[in-house]
Formats: structure tokens, sequence, C-alpha cells
């Protein structure tokens, strides 16, 4: 059974493409939805543009034919004839005729009255309302004085029942003028409810109140006020009524001070929309189900075979050269299958020829080895003794013949001695450089800093001039091959002091570092220092930037330090400036490092 890793391409390829897919279907169910959204909302407002526009033109047209019926009656020469001349019985009857007419007209509880000039009721007909106070009988006065065709009164709350006045001049006569009321109780008829309900349609509510705000109605009884301010506002208002989001439009009816208002709920008005994204969330579904089917199909196509070709690079890496991938198809997966097995067998056929080559090699290198051993040997026996002979004869004529020879001689036999033994020295440090590469590595924990503080005490016994002042920082622990890593330390710690003999306020430090989370050691002076130019002949076996009569040396102690340092899996190198000193750094692996 394959186990899928979730990190390759058989398992991401269908993930980026599925979500990829999924993104652009969401993304444009979202946008259509938005859009038809957008749309519901924009026909609601223009519906209720439109609808509270017409419910205002229906009230005015009915107040403007109330008001013309009133005035009809208003004309009618009982009525001027009465509050002409004296009132007696017949002319009280006369117009009680009249008030009566208009009463009988009207839909649910009507009063008629008929006012004298002050306000005075002086005859009244019909139902009974509460009567005017005051303020609300000098406003209707008011408002019907310079119309010929009267004028509406705000709405009124009485007795749990909402009235409205309508006022008309009466011509004056001999004796004056005078007004004619008439009250009605605010409700419509069924013809009127289905009017208006085919206006403004089941889904909204139809308010009417007055301008003022202080009461509004359903046009059957007195409702809450809606919870804005209405006043002045133009277009569409939102707001919620009873934890309802509502959508509402408020339109004055001219010549009235009343206002109307269509309320549509908000829910109901994007119902539309709603349905519409369950739809089409239903539909993206199904598209993303068939859609990650078949990306699933084709990466599953692309990316088995490119499984086969990994496993048989595994195999091949871990040395079966025989595998084959047994994959037949004309497309480019096909000729990258023959061609990999074209290239399995050319390297199963390099790999048995290497084999054969490296065996060679090896057998030569042995043989070259044993060679340098053999040659080692040599120096370290047959050449190191006539050098010895060399030096010791030298000694011998200047111990035993010094006074006979003249100075020339002497110095001569004294250059003969220096040379001998610097040979001698070049010859060990040569073995040892030679030697380093065949001993194994013993790598155990190391105390650097204390290491650091032993090599100086040794260098500070075996010099004979004044010791510069050695500054030993905290140096982390390590991972390495003590006795190697103490001679890289007496080497460098060695050339920092050597370098520094003779200047004033000599100084060398001893320490380490953080760089980029490595730790990094380091040996710096401020001696003679180097030009960073010749920074690359520093490790090099032999190499010298200085003459031999001004620092001792055979220019083989940091091409050790080098050797020591790269076997242990780290790197050294140097920054200096001339008269200004040098510091050498290297570092040590982590995984060797002791935490």
């Amino acid at each position: 059974m394959t186990t899928v890793n979730h990190r390759s391409i058989e398992f991401r390829l269908p993930a980026f493409i599925g979500a990829l897919l999924v993104a652009a279907v969401f993304a444009s169910v979202w946008g259509a939805y938005q859009e038809v959204k957008h749309s519901a909302l924009l026909a609601a407002s223009d519906r209720l543009d439109r609808v509270t526009t017409q419910v205002a033109e229906l009230v005015q047209t009915g107040i403007r034919q109330q008001l013309g019926a009133l005035h009809a009656v208003a004309r009618d020469p009982a009525v001027g004839a009465y509050l002409g001349r004296a009132a007696g019985p017949q002319a009280r009857s006369a117009v009680l005729r009249a008030l009566n007419r208009r009463v009988t007209t009207g839909q649910g509880p009507v009063a008629v009255e008929l006012w004298d000039a002050s306000g005075r009721v002086v005859v009244a007909a019909g139902a009974a309302p509460p009567p005017l106070d005051t303020g609300a009988a000098r406003d209707l006065m008011a408002a019907a004085r310079g119309r010929d065709s009267g004028a509406p009164g705000p709405l009124q709350l009485a007795r749990d029942t909402l009235w409205f006045a309508s006022v008309v001049a009466v011509p004056a006569g001999p004796r004056g003028g005078g007004y004619l009321v008439e009250r009605r109780h605010v409700s419509t008829n069924p013809d009127a409810a289905r009017q208006l309900g085919s206006l403004i349609g089941s889904d909204a509510a139809l308010y009417i109140g007055n301008a003022r705000g202080d009461l509004w109605t359903d046009f059957w009884k007195p409702v809450d006020p809606p919870p804005v301010d209405l006043s002045g506002r133009k277009g569409t208002v939102q707001y919620e009524r009873r934890g309802i989001a509502q959508l509402a439009r408020a339109v004055p009816v001219a010549a009235t001070p009343w206002m109307i208002l269509v309320e549509f709920s908000r829910d109901a008005v994007l119902g539309r929309a709603d349905a519409f994204l369950s739809r089409a969330t239903l539909f993206a579904v199904l598209l993303l189900a068939l859609g990650a089917t078949a990306t699933w199909a084709i990466s599953r196509a692309i990316t088995h075979p490119l499984r086969q070709l990994t496993d048989a690079a595994a195999a091949i890496a871990d040395g079966d050269y025989a595998r084959r991938v047994d994959l037949v198809r004309a497309d480019e997966l096909g000729r990258l299958a023959q061609a990999f097995n074209v290239m399995a067998r050319h390297v199963g056929d390099s790999q048995h020829t290497l084999e054969h080559e490296v065996a060679a090699r090896t057998r030569e290198l042995r043989a070259a080895v044993g060679e340098l051993e053999a040659f080692s040997y040599s120096v370290s026996h047959d050449l190191r003794a006539p050098v010895r002979a060399v030096g010791g004869f030298a000694r011998i004529l200047v111990e035993d013949h010094g006074p006979a020879l003249d100075p020339e001689a002497q110095r001569l036999l004294g250059i003969i001695r220096d040379n001998a033994a610097r040979m001698g020295e070049l010859i060990d440090d040569l073995l040892d450089f030679a030697r380093l590469n065949r001993e194994p590595l013993t790598t155990v924990p190391l105390d650097l800093e204390a290491l650091a503080h032993s090599v100086v005490d040794q260098l500070r016994k075996e010099t004979a001039a004044p010791p510069p002042h050695v500054v030993i920082g905290p140096l982390p622990p390590a991972h390495g091959d003590r006795g190697l890593m103490r001679q890289v330390l007496v080497n460098l710690i060695g050339n920092a002091v050597k370098f520094t003999r003779g200047r004033e306020n000599a100084r060398v430090e001893i320490g380490a570092r953080q760089d980029n989370g490595e730790t990094v050691y380091y040996v710096r002076d401020n001696g003679v220092g180097f030009d960073m130019h010749y920074a690359g002949k520093l490790f090099g076996v032999f190499q010298r930037l200085h003459r031999a009569d001004e620092f001792e040396g055979t220019g083989v102690g940091l091409a050790l330090v080098q050797r020591i340092i790269q076997r242990h899996g780290g790197r050294v190198w140097a920054e200096g400036r001339v008269n200004e000193g040098a510091t050498f750094s290297f570092t040590l692996p982590h995984q060797r490092w002791a935490g």
C-alpha cells in the first residue's frame, strides 16, 4: 500500500487547484448575491418612493373631495341665512337638514358643526366627539382663513379614538360669516383598504401621522411613532421596529399637516436574494464536488507516473541499478520514463566501470601512501642524520678550534649551525604535517578556556622576552581532539606573542563571539600585522610574509592550524593591517559542541 505524503505533489496539486476552484466559485456566488441584493434594495427603494407618493396623492385627493363637499354645504343659503339673522326654529331646522345630509354620507362616526366668527358652536349634527380645546379651534380657524377650499387639521386622540377635523369658511352675511367644521373618525372602508393594499402590497405597512410627529396611526388605531425623526428626511430610511429591520419612506401630504409612511421588512425585501444565495450555494457545492473529482483524477494521472519515477530514482540512489520504470504512455511522461530507463542503464554501466576504476585507484593510492610513509621514514632517519652531523661538526669546530679560526670562518660556521638547526625544524614540521592526516581524531568535550590558560602559562615559561598582556575572555565549550586543538591554540597564541615582541603596550586577546548563530573563536593581537593582499598565502606550507631574520619560524604552523580545523569540520581565516595587528578566527561545527 502506497502512503501519500501530504507534502507531495499528489496531495498539493489537487489541493491547490481545489482551493483555486473554491475561491473562484464562492467569489462568483458572493459577487452575484451582492449584485442581486443591491438590485433588490434599489427596487425596494424605488417601490417605496412610488407607493408613498401615490398614497399621499390619494389622501390628498380624498381630502380635496371632502373639503369640496363640505364647501358645498357651507354655500347652502340656509347656513348663511342662519348666521346672518336671528336664529329661529325654522332656520335652525333648515341648517340641521343641510348638516345631516353631510353626516349621512360619511363612513363611521361623523360630526358637522357650524361655528360663528368667534369659534363658538351654534349648530351641531351627527356624532358627539370630545370638544376641541381653544388652541385647536384657533388653529382650525386660522387654517381656513384665506382659503377658498378650506383645510384639514392635525390628527387628534380622544378617548382612544382618532379624529381629524376639516374646516371651510362660511361666506359672510349681513351679520358676519363663520366656519363649517367636519370631524371624522380615522378609519378606512373595505374598498379603500383593498385599494391601498393593491398599491403597497401585502409585505408592507402603511401609516399616516402628523408631520410634527406627535401622533401616528395605521388607519385603524394609534401606533408607535417611527424610531427616527422623519422630518426633512428624503429617500429611503433604515431602522428597526420591534427588533425587525425596516426600509421606510415618508412623504408629506400636500396642503395638509400630515405625513404618509410606508415600511417594508428588510428581510422580506432580501428574501429573493437570500433564496438566490441558497440555490447558488447548492449549485456551487455540486460544481465543487465535480471539480474536485475531476481535479483528483487529472492529478493522479500525472502524479502516479511521477511517483513511479521517484521510487525508481530512490532505488537507484540506494544502489539498485537494475530498477526500471514500467510505464507505457505516448505523452511527455512516457518519454520521460523511457529516458529515465536509458539513463538508469547508463548509470549502472558507469557505476560498474567506476567501481573497477575506484578499486584500481585505491590500490594505486595505497601504494602511494606506502611510498609516502617510506619517504617519511627516510626523511626522519636518513635525512635527519646528515643534517645533525653537519650541525654537530660545525659546533665541534667552533668549540675546539674556534680561537685558531679567523672571524670570517667563525661567522660561516655559525651560519652552517643555524641553517642545520633550521633544516632540522623544517624536517620535524614537515613530518608533523604529513602525519596529521593519518592520525584518527579522538573527539571529546573540550574546555577551551582552561586549555587557553594552560597554553599561555607554557608560553610564558618558554619565552625569554617580556610577555605581552594576555586577556582570555569566556570561551564556550566545544567538542574536538584535545591534542590537536591544543596545537591550534599553541600555534595561534605563539604567533600573536611572537609578532608583538618589542612593541609598546603589547596585547593579545583570546575570546569568542556569536555570528549568525555560530560561535567564532579568535586570537587578536596589536603586533606587526600583515597586508590583506597576501592573506591567501598565510595558510600555505612554508609560506612566510616576514623574513627569517625578523621573526623565527618555518612557515608550517598556520598550515597545521588550517588542516586541524578542517579535519574537525570548521573554518579558519585571518584579518589584519600592517602595523595595526591581526586577528585569526576559527569555528567548529554546531553538532560537535557541548550544550
